[in-house]
């Protein structure tokens, strides 16, 4: 994963700052050359395999031009808007990070600024509006918010005359720190590299004091001093969970206690069934952390596990190290700074919201009914009983996020494991020779929305499958079956080709979806490659799914 870097003034020292990032591939443009870079494709911006771009852009170089209020007035940057459109359209496989500007407030308008039209503050809120309004309308830009670190860390903080002057480089080590931190946050994002479950412990973390030892009137939670501390804590939580993370609890403690303060304390933000599971006991954490990975068909490396308690970390750490253990604050009255920056922006963000998301702990609930349904009926009648009902989409674009999400989340069943943005499954859609399909699923439980996705391509007399995957929490049901059905009858429709090819590329994580295609009736010759008739692909489907 390759970065290029322009901007108008030296961002020599965020190279440092990005390695620790992550990001040891880079190429970082001249002084100034941001435009070149941009508009000229002789230029190696155009011509490398680089598939991020992040264009920092400083405020006050920006307008360094303008002497007088009339220029001011004239101030748009229209040119430079429709450049930057330009190249997203000629590059839309490119990931273009652009971060806001900021003009100094201190400049000669002194009250001006606040009280006119036209003044500096104007242009740069303009000038945000306006890109902002960008990443919303094309599908490979996205909004660097440089200003919010600007007005958190202030500016005495993050900017130095002394360094600019000597070698016009205007920020101190602080502020290329957050950018390159910001810039990973933002990248991980739309790569879809984020967390999925946020486990929390109880005592000390959603609340203060030791529910066992100090009882309901004693644990530190209301409106007021150290208290609000914890109900602001949870109040975050919540918000977290409104954008689809999942919430579990695993704590030491006697249950009846810890769940009597969901029940009955006025000031528990947090209800019970905000959580898809609950283990509170006298287990070790490290397997009650397991056992929840277990009840969702999810890897370790989704979860997030926050304990104020050293020793529970490191055991965690220690017994599970595919689970991220931040280590929990020292000063309390900082909890929900650190979370937010620390938690939210390390493991758990997002540059897209879905429906899938927001439904994300009901379908959890959904699947648990499921599940009790199954124990007490045959597979036949199980899968009956459900009344199944599956739609097919083929290149719809009102679902381009959530089927970007599923190539980027999805792991075991998963045939190659093959990552996409929003703005690769875009250009798929508008390619004659490919058609990516969608899958809905819902049943009397509820509407689970998008759950498996394909991507084919026309090859010559071929159809070839890029990507085949599927949500585990419907696996079990034919659904997987059903779905390359469906997808095989569009398929001759939309080319009509005589055979399909596909194959198996292995992961450590998607053993499940191993034998899925000699399942469906294709025929191999080392289990990782297949070719086979689609009438005859057809035919099996067809006797299988009515067995």
């Amino acid at each position: 994963m390759k970065i290029a870097v322009l901007s108008n003034i030296n961002v020599d020292p965020l190279a440092s700052a990005l390695k620790k990032n992550g990001f040891n591939d880079m190429y970082l443009a001249g002084f100034n050359q941001f435009m070149m870079e941009l508009l000229d494709p002789s230029y190696s911006l155009s011509q490398d395999e680089t598939d991020i771009v992040l264009l920092h852009l400083d405020g006050d170089e920006l307008v360094k031009n303008t002497t007088n209020v009339e220029e001011l007035e004239n101030t748009d940057f229209s040119d430079l808007f429709s450049i930057l459109v330009q190249f997203a359209e000629k590059f839309p496989a490119k990931t273009i990070c652009v971060s806001g500007v900021v003009i100094s407030p201190l400049n000669y308008l002194s009250h001006l600024n606040g009280n006119s039209r036209h003044s500096f503050s104007s242009i740069q809120n303009a000038f945000n509006t306006r890109l902002q309004e960008l990443s919303l309308s094309a599908s490979n830009v996205y909004y660097l918010d440089f200003p919010a670190i600007v007005s958190y860390y202030g500016i005495q903080a993050l900017y130095d005359n002394k360094f600019w002057y000597l070698g016009r480089i205007k920020y101190t080590n602080l502020a290329f720190k957050q950018l390159a931190s910001s810039t990973k946050s933002l990248v991980c994002a739309v790569k879809g590299k984020t967390k999925k479950v946020l486990v929390l412990d109880l005592d000390n973390t959603l609340w203060g004091g030791v529910i066992g030892e100090d009882g309901m009137q004693g644990i530190d939670l209301s409106e007021d001093g150290i208290g609000k501390v914890f109900r602001d804590f949870q109040r975050n939580i919540v918000r977290l969970k409104s954008i689809g993370i999942i919430l579990a609890i695993c704590s030491k403690n006697n249950e009846d206690d810890a769940l009597e303060v969901f029940k009955s304390h006025p000031m528990m933000y947090l209800k019970k069934e905000d959580f898809v599971s609950i283990k509170i006991n006298w287990k070790d954490k490290a397997s009650n952390i397991q056992e929840i990975a277990q009840e969702l068909d999810l890897n370790l490396d989704s979860f997030v596990f926050i304990d104020d308690n050293p020793v529970e970390r490191e055991i965690v750490k220690q017994n599970l190290p595919a689970v991220e253990v931040p280590e929990f604050p020292d000063d309390i009255t900082s909890l929900n700074n650190w979370f937010i920056s620390e938690v939210v922006f390390a493991f758990f963000p997002k540059v897209s919201l879905t429906k899938e998301d927001t439904e994300k702990t009901k379908q959890y609930e959904r699947n648990a009914q499921r599940k009790s349904l199954q124990t007490s009926l045959n597979i036949a009648d199980y899968i009956k009983s459900l009344q199944i009902n599956t739609t097919l989409l083929v290149n719809d674009t009102t679902f381009i996020s959530r089927l970007a999400q599923l190539t980027q989340k999805t792991n075991q069943f998963n045939l190659t494991t093959r990552r996409y943005t929003d703005s690769d499954i875009e250009v798929l859609m508008k390619n004659h020779d490919t058609v990516v399909f969608g899958y809905q699923y819902s049943d009397k439980f509820g509407n689970e929305g998008v759950i498996a996705e394909a991507i084919v391509r026309k090859v010559g007399c071929d159809a070839v499958i890029d990507v085949f995957l599927m949500s585990c929490r419907v696996i079990g049901r034919n659904v997987e079956y059903r779905f390359m059905l469906d997808l095989l009858n569009a398929t001759v429709d939309r080319w009509e080709i005589p055979s399909i090819k596909a194959e198996y590329i292995q992961t450590s994580k998607n053993e499940l979806a191993k034998k899925f295609y000699v399942n469906c009736g294709f025929k191999s010759t080392d289990g990782e490659h297949f070719h086979s008739k689609i009438d005859d692909l057809k035919a099996f489907l067809e006797k299988l799914i009515l067995q």
